[in-house]
């Protein structure tokens, strides 16, 4: 059995690459360790297969890093919290050329002579085809893709069984991840059995939800290539929505030995010393979404912050590359989901790098225990909506050193983001904050001991699905024939109307001589009362397609139009939108309405 000690573990985050079109990465090493002679490198998939098993892909390199093999995870260019933007023509050849970058950064920093690639899904292919020009030791393929036409299909079944149908744009996307037409034609030529990589050994691990196929194997194999295939269980748990993937320890083990194998120990301890990995990026940025062209692009800067306990917190700062006046207000961005930083779709890197070239410092955070906050025990890790969010926000606001108080903030967040930015406001009241801006909440109250499963968001997700389908007559058909749950619909009514009732009730009080200081538990009105009187404006951005007017309405509506009226209260919706924005042309008119917001609120520097 291998070492679980995770706590060992060192992760060190860094960019990496050319000038202005730097990499991120994050190295994964236990000082002291007997070493070995190999390092390994991880390629993620992309769109929603990057973002779902990104805690999963963070444990195999921890683990390879207890084992004595060092690990070096990065973003592909025009990915995650990598410079660049995904639509961008040449992709296929610059994340080709990512993983050679990647490749040589890490025999750097390691000082390993072997190398290990490890690619997950899409990330497979591409390991592949870097192997074809770059002789590596080891070449391990989890689910690889190997038919890129197949990938295609899969992608495009993606787009039409999407909530919103493929919008004008014509772009081919699922789970934010966006193929123009040249990117499309070079993934279509894709075909792994054609290739013939220069690596000493090969490890193919089968998807474990389909019938294994060893077609690539024996094909490689022909070539007279040392091939190993395995199946280990977890891959399905992996492909889960994030909040619900299911780290597969047992698996990632057993691949940790495959390497050990292919290593050679030193039997030795090791330490490594990184003067040179750096923490601060300058990138051109344009906002694609605006119409602008990257000759209008503005020169921003990226900082990776570091904070907390044992500063065991990482967060992205990003803001203009000039110094600027500071009396923007600084946006802190919380968790959505279970999703790292970068958020669905990359929505937060997007939103972060547009506000940075109007001015703003924008700082996107890895909260405890989701995204790369690790914590030592893996079965503390993952938990959506935590009960001390507002002490974590406390933190990333306290990162901007001992005179923090004296700027203003603005806190923002999807989903459960919203909420932690709403129970911040209202909590954190030694905090200079000016606006509390909420993408699609779902909740505005949360308990410990409530589950996502049981609690209210359940009832206004269901009640909105149930509303939209009363015109769809297939929806009818499915009900009079015993496909549709009648005991979750007569409970879902049930709920909806205590909710109503319940709203009404309060909102035949007068809280005017009663208004709270700070929380006041499920009581929206008071709530939204508490922030307006601390003149903390109170902002949404929602998608016309979700449930997050409904939310807001249903439980305080008569309080919400009063505030509007009084100019403290302010709603942007944004039509033919998901709950995560997951379509190129809304998430686009997502991320200009909000700039728009913020100028005409707070101002710029440009």
């Amino acid at each position: 059995m291998l070492q679980r000690d995770f706590s060992a573990v060192r992760r060190v985050a860094f960019f990496f690459g050319p000038e202005h079109r730097k990499l991120f990465g994050t190295f994964h090493f236990v000082d002291g360790a007997t070493g070995t002679d190999s390092a390994i490198l991880l390629c993620p998939s992309l769109g929603v297969e990057y973002m779902d098993p990104y805690r999963p892909l963070r444990y195999v390199a921890d683990y390879h890093a207890m084992a004595g093999i060092p690990a070096l995870r990065f973003d592909y260019h025009g990915t995650g919290d990598s410079s660049g933007l995904n639509d961008e023509a040449d992709r296929l050849a610059d994340w080709l050329r990512s993983i050679k970058l990647a490749c040589q950064q890490l025999r750097d920093m390691s000082g390993c002579k072997k190398i290990i690639v490890f690619g997950f899904r899409f990330g497979g292919a591409l390991a592949t085809l870097v192997a074809q020009d770059l002789a590596i030791d080891g070449l391990i393929l989890w689910a690889p893709v190997e038919s890129g036409r197949q990938y295609l299909r899969e992608i495009r079944a993606l787009q039409m069984a999407a909530l919103n149908q493929p919008d004008a744009s014509g772009l081919l996307e699922a789970g934010g991840a966006v193929f123009v037409p040249a990117t499309i034609a070079e993934i279509d030529k894709i075909k792994l059995c054609l290739c013939r990589p220069k690596a000493n050994r090969i490890l193919i691990i089968p998807r474990d939800d389909l019938p294994a196929s060893d077609k690539l194997k024996l094909a490689w194999g022909q070539q007279g290539l040392a091939v190993d295939q395995v199946v280990y269980p977890g891959f399905a748990n992996m492909m889960l929505e994030a909040r619900f993937v299911q780290i597969p320890h047992a698996a990632i083990q057993k691949i940790v030995e495959w390497s050990c194998e292919l290593a050679e120990a030193r039997n030795v301890s090791r330490s490594f010393d990184l003067p040179f990995a750096a923490v601060v990026m300058t990138l051109p940025h344009f906002n694609s979404c605006a119409d602008e062209r990257p000759d209008t692009a503005g020169m921003i800067q990226e900082s990776i912050i570091k904070y907390g306990p044992d500063n065991s917190r990482l967060g992205i700062l990003s803001g203009p590359a000039t110094p600027a006046k500071n009396t923007l207000p600084i946006v802190i961005l919380a968790n959505s989901g279970s999703n790292h930083r970068v958020g669905p779709n990359r929505l937060y890197v997007l939103f972060a790098r547009a506000l940075a070239r109007k001015g703003y410092r924008c700082l996107r955070i890895d909260m405890d225990g989701l995204g790369d906050g690790a914590k030592a025990d893996p079965e503390s890790e993952n938990i959506v909506y935590m009960d001390h969010s507002s002490d974590e926000i406390h933190l990333a606001i306290k990162s901007f050193g001992e005179h923090y108080k004296e700027n203003k903030y603005i806190l923002t967040g999807l989903c459960s983001g919203a909420y932690f930015a709403f129970r911040a406001c209202l909590d954190l009241t030694d905090i200079d904050i000016v606006e509390c801006h909420m993408i699609n909440p779902l909740t505005f109250h949360w308990e410990a001991g409530m589950t996502i499963d049981d609690s209210p968001a359940v009832t206004y997700v269901n009640w909105y699905a149930y509303k939209k389908s009363i015109k769809n007559p297939a929806s009818w058909l499915k009900l009079l024939t015993g496909r549709v749950s009648i005991k979750n619909l007569l409970t879902t009514i049930w709920n909806r109307l205590m909710i109503l009732t319940t709203a009404r009730i309060r909102a035949l009080q007068n809280y005017k001589d009663k208004t709270p200081a700070k929380y006041e538990g499920k009581d929206l009105d008071k709530n939204l009362y508490c922030l307006a009187e601390r003149n903390i404006h109170i902002s949404f951005l929602l998608a016309r397609d979700d449930a997050g007017y409904d939310v807001l309405m249903s439980m305080a509506g008569k309080t919400a139009r009063k505030l509007q009226k009084r100019s403290k209260l302010s709603i942007q919706f944004i039509e033919k939108a998901d709950h995560t924005f997951s379509r190129y042309t809304p998430r686009c008119q997502a991320i200009n309405k909000l700039v728009e917001h913020f100028e005409n609120k707070w101002g710029s520097n440009t």
